[in-house]
């Protein structure tokens, strides 16, 4: 499938902790690096014990006015020892609108649609919004879907509001 349908949906997301490594962004951030870090720490491997949801999200937010954080990790349950160079943060309840392609075939199918205009352009729902950094600190999560029965797929989660 070379040109998959892309699609927007909204979601309530109730509150969660998040278990990963947060980056610091700056103007000359190496998401390389980023990922050469994540994985030299364990990875995934040191939050698969509890993991709330299998699937590997990146959160984009806001830690203070002047940080911006790059987040890799995935949603847990309760954590009774954070390891060693990673943060566990909760995040409050929001609604988000999801934008992302129908189910494709394969991993390497999703990963050729990574693209960020595809929520950029999204058409918020009506009498919806996007929240701005007062309402709340995330703007951006990106949820890889991993093979779930019905395929494969990458979303965009924006936070949104009612306007």
């Amino acid at each position: 499938m070379s040109n998959p349908k892309i699609i927007s949906f909204k979601i309530y997301q109730d509150e969660f902790y998040f278990l990963g490594i947060e980056n610091l962004i700056t103007e000359n951030s190496d998401y390389g690096a980023f990922w050469g870090n994540f994985f030299d720490k364990g990875g995934y491997d040191k939050i698969d014990p509890y993991q709330k949801d299998p699937n590997c999200i990146n959160v984009w937010y806001n830690k203070t006015p002047n940080e911006k954080i790059y987040y890799q990790g995935k949603i847990v349950n309760e954590v009774s020892e954070v390891p060693n160079s990673y943060t566990l943060t909760k995040f409050p309840a929001s609604e988000y609108l999801v934008t992302t392609t129908e189910w494709l075939s394969s991993y390497d199918e999703s990963m050729q649609h990574i693209n960020h205009s595809y929520y950029k352009n999204a058409q918020m729902p009506e009498g919806y919004t996007k929240c701005d950094l007062i309402d709340n600190k995330i703007f951006l999560i990106e949820r890889w879907g991993a093979d779930t029965g019905d395929g494969f797929r990458y979303e965009f989660w924006v936070p949104i509001r009612k306007a």
